[in-house]
Formats: structure tokens, sequence, C-alpha cells
């Protein structure tokens, strides 16, 4: 029906009403008969709307060469051989650039969805792994329902999971499946606190990973390839058991902010140079309170920052993590810096603390400090004098 007619309608039975004409019940007749019509006219409206977004749909499938069915069915049947459901809700929170995720697991990418239930399995999660998270109740952890997932243009972009009840969901893993190299369009990958201790080769695939958090793990290596992540910006390896770094880790051009704190690494790559965009390099290890006390009081005297007399306090955030003399792997530390980190030319901040560098006579000597590290080349430069000495 018409707009136009539809509001003539609506507007002769309000004059009806208002004048008094004719009866209260001839009045409520025409208004209820508007009100169908209405209902009608946005239906139809909406039908309309449907088909029109389905052809649209169906013709960005045929330019990518694929019918609409031959890109989901395979997914929906692939998931439920390996005895996982198709989601089709999720109560998990995403970002405004994403679909809706209430709707049907057809309108993500199958690949996407695989490694998500891939998680699941080898890590035998179910809704009873996080007492952090709500579902929808039903029994079965759905790939929808895993971690925290940012999905943009049907392609998953951000994914995190652990035991952080808030950035996380409380979904802990302890391994981390091949199918990984399928997230072509990941950006964010953040696993801090689980209990992985190796990285799937494939890892090195992803190349528009920007973040790689994996914090508070037991890597004991990584992968050979991770140099391939070609775009990374920020990565985060603290607190693992490395003991050294792949050759192709300096192929990592585009590397902002590099965290290596409380590993038992004893060297650097020899072609860090090439690292050329790095801006924070954090090489610190846990200390004793012996280490701190030969810094002086003066917690001025824990750091260098430009040689200048007016240099701030140490962050309480920026000192080294406080543990004792029985923590695994005291005694590997760094007692030498490559000449590579003199070349480094935006680097602004550096951090040492609990190492063992340049120590004469059971203190760290600044008179043997590097010149690198004493003319202001890198500005910020904490925890050179918190050194744990023989």
């Amino acid at each position: 029906m018409p707009i136009r007619r539809l509001l003539l309608i609506v507007l002769g039975a309000c004059l009806v009403w208002a004048t008094g004409v004719s009866s209260l019940d001839f009045a409520r007749d025409a208004a209820l008969i508007a009100l169908a019509a209405a209902h009608d006219a946005v239906i139809r409206v909406y039908d309309s709307r449907l088909s029109t977004r389905d052809s649209s749909a169906n013709h960005d499938f045929a330019e990518r060469g694929l019918s609409r069915e031959s890109e989901q069915v395979p997914g929906r049947r692939d998931l439920a051989a390996r005895g996982g459901p198709v989601a089709t809700s999720s109560q998990n929170e995403v970002n405004s650039e994403a679909e809706t995720r209430g709707g049907s697991a057809l309108e993500f990418d199958p690949r996407d969805l695989l490694f998500l239930q891939d998680v699941i399995d080898r890590n035998r999660l179910t809704e009873a792994s996080s007492s952090f998270d709500s579902d929808n109740g039903n029994g079965i952890l759905e790939p929808l329902e895993l971690g925290r997932q940012v999905w943009r243009r049907a392609r998953l972009v951000e994914f995190r999971t652990g035991p952080d009840p808030y950035g996380a969901f409380g979904y802990a893993i302890h391994t981390l499946p091949e199918s990984v190299g399928n997230l072509d369009m990941l950006e964010v990958l953040d696993l801090n606190s689980n209990s992985l201790t190796a990285l799937p080769e494939a890892l090195g695939s992803l190349r528009n990973l920007r973040e790689l958090r994996l914090f508070r793990n037991g890597l004991i290596r990584l992968p050979e390839d991770v140099g391939g992540l070609l775009r990374l910006r920020v990565l985060v390896l603290s607190s693992n058991d490395l003991t050294e770094l792949p050759e192709s880790f300096a192929d990592l051009g585009q590397l902002e902010e590099l965290y290596l704190r409380n590993n038992p690494l004893t060297m650097l790559p020899a072609n860090l140079a090439k690292l050329d965009q790095l801006q924070i390099l954090d090489l610190t290890r846990p200390y004793t309170p012996q280490a701190l006390e030969s810094a002086g009081s003066d917690f001025r005297a824990a750091s260098i920052v430009a040689e200048s007399a007016s240099t701030p306090s140490l962050p309480f955030a920026l000192m080294p993590d406080r543990e004792t003399a029985s923590t695994p792997g005291l005694g590997m530390r760094f007692t030498s810096l490559p000449t590579a980190l003199a070349q480094l030319s935006r680097l602004q901040e550096l951090h040492l603390g609990g190492n063992s560098l340049y120590c004469a006579r059971g203190s760290p000597t600044p008179e043997a400090f590097p010149s690198f590290l004493r003319d202001g080349s890198i500005p910020h430069v904490y925890g050179l004098m918190v050194q744990e000495c023989p």
C-alpha cells in the first residue's frame, strides 16, 4: 500500500475520533486496519531488501570464483564430521566493525571456524573449562564462544584466549594447532599466561599479524620461520624459557616493541641491526634484593636517561621483577651487549636490569659502559646499575 494512502487512513481515523461523528468502535476499527496495512508494507520492504542482500552476496561469491554453497557447506560438513557442532550463536563481545555474532555460523569464514574448533578439540575444552564466561548453556563449547574474538568482513582479525577472565574469558590452552596458519587476516593474537611450550611452524605464515603476545607461557623455542611475520610490530615473549632466538628473527623488519624480559637468554642475534624500526627492547632479568641495594638508596642511580642531571626516579612498572636466587635459570644472564645496538637509530627505551653487565669487584662499573649507553644515543636506559654481579 502506498505510504500516502496509509497516512490518509490514519488521519481519517483520528478525525473521526476527535469530532465524535461516529462511535468509538468505528475509530478503533479504522486504527486497527491502518496498523495491519502498515505491518504488511514493512514486511514487503524487508523481503525486498533481504532478496537484494542475498543477490549481492551471491554476486560477491561469484566474483571470487565460488558459489555460496561451495564455500560454506564443506565447512559445516567438516565440523560435523569432527564431532563439533556448527556454532549458531555467541555470548562474547565484538567490535563495531564485526558482523553480529548472533547469526548463523555460515556468516563466518569456515577456515577461521575450523581453527577455533581445532583449539577446542586439541585442548579438550568444554563450557565448564571457564567459570568466567557466559554461553548458551547447551553443554557444548562452540567455536564462536571461545575466548575473545573480533571479526571483520567475515574474517577473524583478533583472537585472545587464556586464563585471564577479563581479556580472554578464562579459556586456558596448552597447545596451538597448525591450523593457525589459516588465519591469514589475523592482526592480533594474544595467548598470554597459557601453558604453551612450543608453537607450530605455520605461525610464521600470518603475514597480516601486527601483535603477538605470549607472556608467561613455557616456550623453549620459537618457530624457525618466525621471521615470516613481516608486519609484526609488537612481540611479547616475557617470562618464558627461551635460550636462543632463530636466525630469521632479524627479518622482523617492522618490529617496534620487543619484550624478552625473564628469559634465560645470554646472547642476541648477530644481525640485530636489521631491526631498524625497533623502539623498545626489554632484556630485564630477575634480580635479588642485594642487586638493588648495590645500586644505592637513590633510585636515580638505577637508571641512566641520556646522562641528564635531572634523571627521574625509575618508575615502579619498569623495574625488574623481584624474584629470589632460587629462580630457575637465574645464572643465565647477559654479560655483554652487541655493538649492533648502537645502530638501532630509532631505539628509545632499553631495559637491562638484573643481568651481569660490565661487572668489576662485585658491582657494575660505569667506566666500562660502552659509549652508546653513555652518550645519549639511546634516550632511556633503565636498570643499568641494578646488575647481578658475581
